[in-house]
C-alpha cells in the first residue's frame, strides 16, 4: 500500500540510532523488522529525495512510500509503530527562536519520528549498545535474533523473554556480546522470575519519568544512558533525554556544557534526536 506523508522520512529514522533493525538493501529498499513482523519499504520514484545531504530539507513536499503490508496491517500496527499520526510541528514550533543550533537541527531532521518499539527489545538492544558502534550493535542484535528468535519468513524475530530465558551464558557470548552477555542473562531472569516487573512499568501511565529511570537502573548493566534510551525509544517517554558522546559534544560546543531539557518539558527527547542526527550527518 502507498503511504504519503510530509513529515516522515524513513532514512532519517533509520539513521537516527534509535533502532537497529532497519536496513537498506542494495536496491534501495528498506528491510524493517519489529517484534515478529517484517516490512519492506520503498520510496516511490518522484517523491522527495531522502538521501543524506548537507542541505536542509524542505518541508513542503510529500514522501511517498510503498509499504509491503496490507492496509489493515498498516492501521493495526505500522502506523502506530512509526508514530505517523503525531504532528511533530507541535514540538518544533516551540523551539526557542534564539537557539540557532537547535533550529537548524530541527529543520535538518524534518521527517524524524520516535518509533514505538517493543520495550523488552529496546531494553536488551541498548544494553548491547554500550561501548559499541552502530554496525557492531546491529551485528550482535542480528546474531541474537538468528540464534534465539524464530523464522518469520525472510528474517528472524527478536526473541521474547521466554525464548532468551532458554539461552545459557555461553550461547549468549557467541553473539559477540562480551561482558554484556552476563547483563542480559541476569536481566531476563529477573524479569521472568518476577523480581522485576517490566510489564507493570509499561502499564503504569502515571509513573514519573524520573522514577521510571530509577527503576530501570536497578537492572544489571543499565546506567542512566541505557535507561533514558529505553524510556524514550521503548516506553515512548518523549521527555527522556539520553546523553552520549555526540550529545555531550553538542553541549560543550553550543550550550556551555549543558542543554537545559527542562526548557522543553514533555518532548526534549524529540529535540535530542534532531540534535543527534544533525551532528552525525554534518
Amino acid at each position: 500500500m502507498l503511504v504519503r506523508e510530509k513529515n516522515f522520512d524513513i532514512r532519517k529514522i533509520a539513521d537516527s540510532g534509535q533502532c537497529f533493525r532497519m536496513n537498506e538493501t542494495k536496491d534501495g529498499v528498506w528491510k524493517i523488522v519489529a517484534r515478529d513482523r517484517l516490512l519492506w519499504v520503498a520510496e516511490v520514484e518522484g517523491s522527495k529525495e531522502s538521501k543524506k545531504s548537507d542541505k536542509s530539507e524542505e518541508s513542503g513536499k510529500d514522501h511517498i512510500y510503498d509499504f509491503s503490508c496490507t492496509e489493515e496491517e498498516y492501521e493495526d500496527f505500522w502506523k502506530d509503530y512509526f508514530d505517523i499520526a503525531c504532528d511533530y510541528s507541535r514540538f518544533t514550533d516551540r523551539i526557542d527562536k534564539k537557539d540557532k543550533y537547535l533550529t537548524k537541527a530541527a529543520v535538518y531532521g524534518y521527517g524524524m519520528k520516535i518509533l514505538r518499539q517493543d520495550i523488552f527489545e529496546t531494553l536488551i538492544s541498548f544494553i548491547i549498545s554500550q561501548r559499541k558502534n552502530i554496525p557492531a550493535i546491529k551485528n550482535s542484535v542480528e546474531k541474537i535474533c538468528e540464534k534465539f528468535g524464530h523464522d518469520i519468513g525472510g528474517a528472524y524475530s527478536f526473541p521474547t523473554p521466554e525464548e532468551l530465558f532458554l539461552a545459557d551464558l555461553e550461547s549468549l557470548k557467541e553473539c559477540s556480546l562480551g561482558y554484556r552477555a552476563e547483563y542480559i542473562y541476569k536481566t531476563v531472569r529477573l524479569i521472568l522470575e518476577g523480581e522485576f516487573d517490566l510489564d507493570g512499568l509499561r502499564r503504569d501511565k502515571e509513573i514519573s519519568n524520573k522514577l521510571l529511570l530509577e527503576k530501570l537502573m536497578n537492572l544489571p548493566g543499565v546506567g542512566i544512558k541505557v535507561a533514558n534510551c529505553t524510556s524514550l525509544f521503548g516506553f515512548h517517554r518523549l521527555e527522556a533525554f539520553p546523553r552520549d558522546v555526540w550529545i555531550k559534544r553538542i553541549e560543550d560546543n553550543y550550550y556551555n556544557g549543558h542543554f537545559d531539557e527542562d526548557k522543553y518539558q514533555g518532548f526534549a527527547g524529540v529535540l535530542q534526536q534532531y540534535m543527534f542526527y544533525y551532528e552525525r550527518s554534518k
